[in-house]
């Protein structure tokens, strides 16, 4: 075993780093991190907030279709990883004391730091193979629509959404177990302090989550870009059907049915083409992280360009934690029955109703 007294003190995923041979010092990351903290948690404020009120908007109007339900679950992860994120800058805050005020703290910050750094990672897996899950449900429910209802039913995505939550655990696991507390007895003083402890696999371990760290990403992305497109490309066809139906006088239920898609689902398609066009654009600097990592020698942690590596990382936390906050906006300019479980709103009002048997974020009841 490794026994090791680190002082933890800075909140960016570098920690304790070598000298760095250009670009950013560790003052500067250092300034950067607490800088960062400050939209962080802001983001939180409003983040937290609002996915708790979109658990129980979905709790409360029923979780009966494959959409409400992965809405739901991607809202329980969302809400958890901004708790991360606020638990991030409480530990730099504890930190900046500790430099600057001579404040004692009775156990190193360090350990703390890594767990809560991989529940975070955690947390963002589960909800981009969600987001994934949703695209790929819409996309199939526009190009095969009389299979969709035996493709995605309630079990199945409810299976398959445990199966996401299984497998980011059994990911992050290990390196959680691989960092922990120790005390070590000083025989000069009589007393015992307070130490990190590191295992030995503990290389092995994060060299997968870093390995997935750049896979993940890059999958999802082209998965939900290739989607988006079939997406829009549908909602043009239909939008263009529909107005040459609507020339031509013929009734909405014929317009409908003649197109494939009703008023209502065009409603869905278009709402999950928004969760899905913010994914894309605010995961987009993890991606490019992703590639810069792979592309450039040095660019990780520990190495050449660690610090510069700290910094991309931070603007990356940035965006995810904004992305993981803004999906209630998009519930409630889309679905009236949403804002009225919400208690936001009138309940008379249905511009964006997006309730369907099959196919919308909430089943209306009938």
């Amino acid at each position: 075993m490794n026994f090791s007294h680190i002082d933890g003190t800075t909140m960016a995923p570098v920690l304790n780093p070598p000298s760095p041979t250009g670009f950013i010092t560790n003052a500067e990351v250092k300034l950067v991190s607490g800088f960062n903290s400050i939209p962080l948690l802001l983001c939180c404020v409003f983040g937290i907030p609002a996915n708790a009120l979109t658990i129980r908007a979905f709790l409360r109007l029923g979780a009966r279709d494959n959409a409400s339900i992965s809405f739901l679950h991607m809202a329980v992860s969302d809400m958890l990883h901004n708790c991360t994120i606020v638990i991030r800058v409480c530990t730099e805050v504890l930190g900046l004391l500790k430099r600057r005020a001579g404040v004692k703290l009775a156990l190193p910050l360090l350990p703390f730091i890594v767990v809560n750094l991989n529940l975070r990672e955690m947390f963002l897996t589960i909800s981009a193979l969600t987001t994934t899950f949703l695209a790929i449900a819409r996309c199939m429910g526009v190009a095969r629509p009389l299979q969709f209802k035996d493709m995605f039913t309630r079990p199945r995505t409810i299976i398959l959404l445990v199966l996401f939550d299984v497998f980011s655990f059994a990911s992050f696991f290990p390196v959680i177990c691989t960092v922990g507390i120790v005390y070590i007895w000083n025989p000069k003083t009589n007393t015992s302090k307070a130490a990190t402890w590191f295992a030995e696999g503990r290389e092995e371990a994060g060299r997968y989550v870093h390995s997935l760290d750049f896979v993940l990403p890059l999958i999802t992305e082209v998965i939900i870009i290739m989607c988006f497109v079939v997406m829009v490309i549908k909602l043009k066809e239909a939008s263009r059907f529909r107005k040459a139906s609507q020339s031509a006088g013929e009734k909405e239920s014929e317009n409908a049915k003649g197109s494939g898609l009703s008023s209502k689902e065009v409603a869905v398609l278009q709402q999950v083409s928004l969760v899905c066009f913010i994914y894309i654009s605010l995961n987009s600097a993890k991606v490019i992280t992703a590639i810069v990592t792979f592309v450039v020698p040095g660019f990780s942690l520990g190495q050449r360009y660690t610090n510069l590596y700290s910094t991309f990382h931070e603007i990356r936390m940035l965006f995810e934690t904004l992305c993981a906050s803004v999906n209630f906006i998009i519930y409630y300019k889309y679905n009236a029955r949403f804002r009225e479980a919400c208690g936001i709103g009138s309940s008379n009002s249905v511009h964006g109703e997006l309730s369907n048997k099959e196919t919308s974020v909430v089943t209306k009841s009938k």
